[in-house]
C-alpha cells in the first residue's frame, strides 16, 4: 500500500512540475496574459471583461490583487486543478489506481485541458466532483458546485439538466438516442449561433 501512495505522490509531483513550470505556451497564455495583466484590484471593484465568465475575472482578479503576478497565478491554477482531480480521483479510484488513472487523463486529452481549457476545465471537473450528488439526491451540493462551474465558464449550463435524469436506469436504446441528438446539437451549433 505503500508503495501506490509513493506511486500517487510522485504523479502528484509530475503534474506540479510539469504543469506550473511550462512556461508561456498555447492557447491560455494568448487569452489570459494580456487579461491579467489589464486587471485592475479585485478589492475597488468587480472586474468586467465581456468575453470572460464573471467568476472567471474574480479569481484571477482576486489572485492578482493578492500581490501574485502571472507564473504564479499559473501554478496556483495548477494546484486547484490537481487538488479538484484527486478529489474526482479519489471518489471512484483508491491509491492502488490512482497513478495508472493520472496518466491515462494526461494521454487522452488532459495536455489540452491544462494548456487550452483553463476555465472550461475547472467547470467540467467541479461537474464531475458533482456527480454523486446526483445519486445521493443531493441537490443543494450538486447547485453550488455547478453554479461555481459556471462562474467560471458558461457551458456548465448545460449540466443542471443532468441532475433530474442521470441518475435512473435507461434502455440502450434511449442512451443511443441521446447521443445522437447530442451529435446533432454539436454539429448544428456553428449554423445555429
Amino acid at each position: 500500500k505503500l508503495s501506490h501512495k509513493i506511486l500517487a505522490g510522485l504523479s502528484m509531483v509530475v503534474f506540479v512540475v510539469f504543469f506550473c513550470f511550462r512556461g508561456y505556451v498555447q492557447t491560455d497564455t494568448i487569452n489570459y496574459y494580456a487579461l491579467f495583466e489589464r486587471l485592475t484590484d479585485i478589492f475597488k471593484g468587480i472586474p468586467y471583461e465581456p468575453h470572460f465568465d464573471t467568476g472567471f475575472l474574480v479569481y484571477m482578479g482576486i489572485i492578482k490583487s493578492l500581490g501574485f503576478n502571472y507564473d504564479q497565478f499559473i501554478i496556483i491554477s495548477t494546484f486547484i486543478d490537481l487538488i479538484l482531480l484527486t478529489i474526482f480521483f479519489r471518489q471512484y479510484f483508491s491509491y492502488k489506481y490512482y497513478a495508472l488513472f493520472f496518466y491515462l487523463f494526461l494521454m487522452c486529452t488532459g495536455l489540452e485541458y491544462e494548456f487550452n481549457l483553463m476555465r472550461n476545465f475547472k467547470s467540467v471537473l467541479l461537474f464531475f466532483i458533482s456527480i454523486k450528488y446526483i445519486y445521493s439526491r443531493d441537490f443543494v451540493k450538486f447547485l453550488i458546485l455547478n453554479l461555481l462551474g459556471l462562474a467560471f465558464h458558461w457551458s456548465s449550463v448545460i449540466f443542471f439538466p443532468l441532475y433530474f435524469f442521470l441518475h435512473k436506469d435507461f434502455s440502450l436504446k434511449v442512451y443511443c438516442m441521446l447521443f445522437l441528438v447530442g451529435v446533432l446539437i454539436y454539429i448544428l451549433m456553428p449554423y445555429v449561433l
